[in-house]
């Protein structure tokens, strides 16, 4: 029988409030093993996983997902000069395409320090060979 590695990710909730009283949350995930987790909340059912919860204001128990929402905070939450505006007013879809161009920034062409100045994807692409998936989405290699 295989025995199987157990399966980790890591979420955590930025709460923004916004004028008029308005309270908006963007909830971030962060798949462990590999970091680009797909249909995760699909898979968590069908796999029946388990929650387990870190205690409340222990950031170094959540330590990548809380580095991530400071860099999404400053990068940019604090200098996107629509985001809020547009979160506030309810214009969610055009909300959540300024989250996602930046993702696909953050994600496809940002070098990032702890993957020795490599952008997500070269480093994966490295080690496991994603642009062979990706390649069919010529948006996200261009």
């Amino acid at each position: 029988m295989e025995k199987r590695k157990p399966f980790f990710f890591f979420i955590d909730t930025i709460v923004m409030y916004l004028p008029y009283g308005i309270k908006r949350y963007i909830i971030t995930a962060i798949d462990y093993g590999s970091r680009f987790a797909k249909y995760f909340l699909k898979a968590c059912r069908r796999l029946k996983i388990t929650d387990i919860y870190t205690k409340v204001r222990t950031p170094k128990d959540n330590s990548i997902n809380e580095r991530f929402n400071r860099t999404l905070k400053e990068e940019f939450i604090e200098t996107d000069e629509a985001f809020e505006v547009y979160l506030a007013s309810n214009k969610l879809k055009k909300t959540n395409e300024r989250l996602t161009e930046y993702l696909i920034f953050y994600n496809l062409k940002r070098p990032h320090q702890a993957l020795d100045y490599k952008t997500p994807i070269e480093y994966y692409n490295e080690n496991y060979k994603l642009m062979r998936v990706l390649a069919k989405c010529p948006t996200y290699t261009d």
